[in-house]
């Protein structure tokens, strides 16, 4: 364990020399906080380019550099070995956790911690932004949906942690109390799961750690360029395998729009009204969320995010079904 600090950054990288650099220089940027009181760890998981050039090149005089060369031999993703070694070289009292292609808002750690204040929570979780990834109609298109579904999946979760049920955040957009780690298992302590932070939410869940779920989000990723990253991304994110309670709880929500949708066309009058209820529901719900999330551009999407993600999740399902392995950052996972 390093020397004690107010503020540990954890992020792994497996081939992000092209967006390292922002990243780095967002995160050394944070308002209130320096070298002295700020530790930046990047875990390098099998990088092939020029990953850790890029970020030595940047002279951060507290960046910590973790070169893994190899796939782990533990029973982990190698996602979460590396993440495993970040975090077991926190040495923070507070440890953030983002994406390698992220930019944080240079206030992202003052107001989580401030909301953590308020809330009186060990960890808090909040959704991200999705900044296009190139200059075209589509990809500007995806950036605002995976945006709004970000918003929609966080909300989720809090309503689910509301009820007293383990629910879930996202790893590019977190912070949790180091103790709270130790407490929830520490180093090695979670099971193997490729959707790494679904299985690290139940962790501090099952520890009783309280996390408090912002809504405002303070990181900013790229998107997914096409329909067909969004599906690959979407197997991948479906194949923790288990039950969870989110999954049930999201898929429940979706499923009520369908069959009523199917009642209104082949039922009596009453199912129609009941359809059409159940939509605005959801496009109020998402409208609400876009003002909340202060993100009033998004609104526009309201009444096309539940049914293009009740398709795009049919679409996942079916291409899901034939595939025996994941491939994902090198290394192809055997579903469970």
């Amino acid at each position: 364990m390093q020397n004690s600090k107010q503020i540990s950054f954890v992020i792994t990288a497996h081939n992000e020399a092209s967006s390292i650099e922002s990243c780095l220089l967002s995160l050394a940027g944070q308002q209130g906080f320096d070298e002295k009181s700020a530790q930046i760890i990047l875990a390098d998981d099998r990088s092939t380019d020029l990953t850790t050039e890029v970020a030595k090149g940047l002279g951060l005089p507290n960046l910590e550099l973790i070169s893994i060369k190899s796939r782990p031999d533990v029973g982990l993703t190698a996602r979460q070995a590396a993440l495993d070694k970040g975090f077991s070289l926190a040495g923070g009292d507070w440890i953030f956790v983002t994406d390698a292609d992220a930019d944080a808002r240079p206030d992202w750690v003052e107001s989580t911690l401030a909301f953590a204040r308020r809330k009186k929570a060990q960890a808090v979780a909040g959704p991200v932004a999705f900044r296009p990834a190139n200059k075209s109609l589509a990809a500007l298109f995806w950036a605002a949906f995976l945006s709004v579904d970000s918003l929609f999946y966080i909300f989720a979760c809090k309503l689910l942690c509301f009820f007293g049920r383990p629910a879930g955040f996202v790893f590019g957009n977190l912070a949790f109390g180091r103790k709270a780690w130790l407490k929830a298992g520490g180093p090695g302590a979670w099971p193997f799961s490729l959707t790494e932070d679904l299985v690290f939410a139940r962790m501090l869940f099952n520890a009783k750690v309280k996390v408090a779920y912002c809504l405002f989000p303070g990181i900013f990723v790229s998107g997914c360029p096409s329909l067909a990253a969004i599906v690959e991304r979407g197997m991948r994110i479906g194949a923790g395998g288990g039950f969870s309670w989110l999954f049930a709880a999201m898929t429940g929500w979706m499923a009520l729009l369908v069959f009523l949708g199917a009642g209104a066309l082949l039922g009596p009058a009453w199912l129609a009204w009941l359809f059409v209820l159940r939509y605005l529901a959801g496009v109020f719900l998402i409208s609400i969320l876009c003002f909340v999330a202060k993100r009033p551009a998004l609104v526009w999407l309201a009444p096309f995010y539940e049914p293009l993600v009740t398709l795009i999740g049919a679409f996942v399902l079916i291409k899901a079904s034939g595939k025996k392995s994941i491939h994902w950052a090198g290394i192809d996972y055997q579903r469970r």
